[in-house]
C-alpha cells in the first residue's frame, strides 16, 4: 500500500540522516503479530417503518489490533444482501460508526451481511499484522401493525375489531390482507393466549363476534413473515 510505502521511506530517510546504515527496514518484529479479529455491528432486525431508516455500524476489535508501537490503519467491509453488493462501510478506527441508510422505496426484504473486511494493522515494524473478518447478519423487513382495536357487547355477544397495516415501497402504511391472531385474557391474568386464527379482508378489516358473558382483555397479533415484521395491536377490555 502506498501510505505503508511512504512511512517505511520515511524511517529509512530518518535513520540515514541520523548516520545509521539501514540495511532493511522489513525487520520482523521481537514479538510474533496475533491475529486481529474485526467485526462491524448490526443489529438482528430492522423494520422498515418510515422513509429513511438509518443504522449505525460500530466497528469492534480483539485480538492483536493495537500492537505495542505499531497502529490501526483503516478498516472496510461489503454490506451484501438479497440483490447482491449494497453499499459497504469505511471506519478511521476501531470505535467509529459507520452510517447505513435504508430506503424504503429502494429496499428488498431478507438478509443483509457485512463481510469480506478488510484492514491494515502493522506492528511496531510496520510489519502487517493478520487480520480477520467476522462476519455480522441482519434481517431487513417491512413494519406492520394493528390499528382501530376496539370492542362492544350486545347482550352475551362480543364483538371485536380492527385494521391491519403493513409498511410499502411507496412510503406509507397501506391496509392489507393477512393472517391476524386473536388472544385473550381475564383481567388479572399475567399473559395472554391464544383464541382464535383470523385473516384480515383485502381492506385490512378484522372483526369476530362470539358469546359470552365473562368479561376479558383482548388483542391481535401479526407474526413474523418473509418479508413483513411481526407487531401486537392496543388491547381492548369487554
Amino acid at each position: 500500500m502506498l501510505q505503508r510505502t511512504l512511512r517505511k521511506i520515511a524511517i529509512a530517510l530518518g535513520a540515514t540522516t541520523a548516520g545509521i546504515s539501514l540495511i532493511a527496514v522489513n525487520v520482523p518484529s521481537s514479538s510474533a503479530a496475533t491475529t486481529c479479529t474485526l467485526q462491524g455491528s448490526l443489529p438482528s432486525k430492522i423494520v422498515i417503518n418510515k422513509r429513511d431508516v438509518i443504522v449505525h455500524s460500530k466497528l469492534s476489535g480483539s485480538g492483536d489490533c493495537k500492537p505495542k508501537g505499531g497502529g490501526f490503519s483503516y478498516a472496510a467491509a461489503n454490506l451484501d444482501g438479497p440483490q447482491g453488493a449494497e453499499d459497504f462501510a469505511y471506519w478511521d478506527r476501531i470505535g467509529d460508526s459507520e452510517r447505513f441508510d435504508f430506503w424504503a422505496y429502494d429496499i428488498t426484504p431478507g438478509s443483509y451481511t457485512l463481510r469480506d473486511g478488510d484492514a491494515w494493522v502493522y506492528d511496531a515494524d510496520y510489519n502487517d499484522v493478520p487480520v480477520k473478518w467476522k462476519a455480522t447478519s441482519t434481517k431487513i423487513k417491512f413494519g406492520s401493525r394493528v390499528i382501530s382495536t376496539k370492542s362492544s357487547r350486545k347482550q352475551a355477544k362480543v364483538t371485536v375489531s380492527a385494521t391491519a397495516q403493513r409498511y410499502t415501497a411507496d412510503e406509507k402504511y397501506k391496509s392489507y390482507k393477512t393472517k391476524v391472531y386473536l388472544q385473550r385474557k381475564t383481567k388479572n391474568a399475567k399473559s395472554y393466549s391464544a383464541y382464535k386464527t383470523l385473516t384480515s379482508s383485502a381492506t385490512g378489516k378484522i372483526s369476530y363476534s362470539y358469546s359470552t358473558k365473562k368479561q376479558y382483555r383482548y388483542r391481535f397479533v401479526i407474526k413474523d413473515a418473509a418479508s413483513v415484521c411481526g407487531s401486537t395491536s392496543a388491547s381492548t377490555y369487554r
